[in-house]
């Protein structure tokens, strides 16, 4: 679950990037996620851009740094984590949200 930089690898929907790829609405998604492994923004060689907290946040166990491997097609707001992240961070599927703050590109 925890990669060997100490982040946590998942997948995002590609619209969290849509402000950092240039001309984003004219791309297909297979150009706009090029884009991004070219720039190492997700990928093997991408490095933890973002930081993610559940609400209600109760411990540091509710926070991790996240690196991106891959992206979905839009489908807003969608994010990919590991199955333990659950039990790590005390989710219970009821209202939880899960806050992103990213790098700025």
């Amino acid at each position: 679950m925890i990669n060997e930089e100490g982040s946590m690898d998942s997948v995002i929907s590609i619209d969290y990037f849509e402000h950092v790829i240039p001309n984003y609405n004219n791309l297909t998604f297979e150009q706009a996620k090029q884009w991004l492994i070219e720039h190492n923004i997700i990928g093997k060689n991408s490095k933890a851009s973002t930081m993610s907290y559940r609400i209600p946040t109760q411990a540091v166990s509710s926070i991790h740094a996240l690196r991106f491997v891959d992206v979905l097609p839009v489908v807003k707001d969608t994010i990919i984590l590991p199955s333990e992240f659950t039990k790590i961070t005390g989710s219970d599927f009821d209202i939880d949200k899960l806050f992103l703050t990213r790098m700025n590109y």
